[in-house]
């Protein structure tokens, strides 16, 4: 779903590969030459999030895109991996099996939140992250506390997420489910949601991660991290509401805010340009002061 080729030049071309860690068979995507970004989308999504940003990246830098745990086509091998902790371990894992050392980390919603972890952890050893509509604030709150043994018992039905795979397989769902984030995305990657949405092992990793993430103890923990995060924020997001910015950036030692003006959740999909030159920018402002 990735595009194959990002330009005329044979270095920049996308490699796709796969590795093993003790919990999840990933697929991992690399482009480029230069300082390495990792790149790293959120619930739901797979690497065909960054179709049209990656290959702007990789003109500058060697970006690696990996399929998160379930999502996809990586292979879930062991069910903690879709804990924040036990991803966290996963992609530590990766990165060191492989000797990927990101100087910056872009995730896109609960990607953000991984990158951060990572950092706190270690299992990231990064220069700065950048969060794209970045998702800290645990879903729904006393709701969401709720809803996380419910959405364990279906990831772990088989018969649900078949039900909800094929319903996932009608177009019209999935343009619903997707507008309701506030974006307007095209055809290709509403084909590449509509596959996604269509397979029951995706919709059950989908599942299994919303139950299974620990975003208060992430709250807690955000005072820690010492690596700088440049926040992206999309005005017209259903998904993370930007004020929730403003309240993640008061928990982080450093933190700065930039506006992507009028787009929606899936920002960086809608208008990769846009997005692109916010990156870049974050980049060089964050070398010019350490």
């Amino acid at each position: 779903m990735l595009a194959t080729a990002l330009n005329s030049d044979e270095d920049n071309t996308v490699r796709s590969t796969r590795v093993r860690t003790s919990g999840v068979d990933w697929h991992v995507c690399e482009a480029g030459q230069g300082p390495v970004m990792l790149l790293l989308h959120g619930t739901g999504s797979s690497v065909h999030s960054w179709r049209e940003l990656m290959p702007m990246l990789a003109t500058t830098w060697h970006a690696v895109a990996v399929d998160l745990p379930g999502h996809g086509r990586s292979e879930l091998l062991d069910e903690r991996a879709l804990s924040l902790e036990g991803m966290t371990d996963q992609l530590g894992e990766l990165m060191a099996q492989r000797n990927i050392k990101p100087s910056v980390v872009v995730g896109h919603s609960a990607g953000a939140a991984l990158a951060v972890k990572g950092a706190l952890t270690g299992a990231l050893t990064c220069d700065q992250i950048v969060s794209i509509n970045g998702a800290f604030v645990p879903f729904g709150g006393t709701a969401g506390a709720l809803f996380a043994p419910l959405a364990r018992a279906l990831a772990t039905s088989g018969w649900v997420t078949g039900l909800i795979a094929k319903r996932g397989r009608d177009p019209r769902n999935v343009e619903r489910l997707l507008a309701s984030t506030g974006s307007q995305i095209d055809e290709t990657y509403m084909d590449g949601y509509r596959k996604l949405f269509g397979s029951p092992s995706h919709v059950a990793a989908t599942l299994g991660m919303m139950a299974n993430w620990d975003l208060w103890g992430l709250q807690r923990e955000l005072p820690l991290l010492e690596v700088p995060v440049e926040l992206l924020v999309a005005e017209r997001d259903m998904t993370v509401p930007p004020p929730q910015a403003h309240d993640t950036q008061a928990r982080m030692a450093d933190a700065r805010i930039t506006p992507l003006g009028p787009l929606g959740h899936l920002a960086h999909e809608e208008n990769a340009s846009r997005v692109h030159e916010a990156i870049a920018a974050c980049v060089a402002n964050g070398a010019r002061e350490h």
